[in-house]
């Protein structure tokens, strides 16, 4: 017999991400993890909070998404905005999504989303600053 202390563990590690489920109801092997320790401004402490509350509106309020929920969409969205290979793939889907007459038009695109990628790729920052990678003076 499993003790409650152990169910509750486990219960916590399944609604925390680190256990997963099927469909079926067996475990899923766990994604190894690693612990990030952040110190914020209490200004990035506010936009933290502003973040929680945009995810939780966006499922409709009810529940409050965990720090690594928010760090994980805020970094999808970073990567879907200014990742110079994503650039590139969603400009590939387009051109072979695209009617035959438009494709010779649609690789001019694509050719010019892959310079930008290199383009992207060699300038590091373009000003951009980052809190994990701050300018010191």
């Amino acid at each position: 017999m499993v003790s409650s202390t152990s169910q509750k563990e486990g219960v916590a590690l399944l609604l925390s991400g680190v256990i997963k489920l099927a469909p079926e109801g067996d475990l899923l092997p766990a994604e190894a993890t690693f612990e990030l320790r952040v110190t914020l401004t209490e200004s990035q402490g506010e936009l933290l909070d502003r973040a929680r509350e945009v995810l939780a509106n966006m499922r409709g309020g009810g529940c409050m998404p965990s720090l690594p929920e928010i760090l994980v969409k805020a970094l999808e969205d970073l990567l879907d905005k200014r990742d110079p290979l994503r650039k590139a793939e969603r400009a590939k889907a387009r051109a072979e999504n695209s009617p035959s007459s438009e494709k010779e038009a649609s690789a001019e695109v694509e050719t010019e989303a892959e310079a930008e990628a290199v383009s992207d790729l060699a300038s590091p920052g373009n000003g951009d600053q980052s809190p994990l990678h701050p300018i010191i003076h």
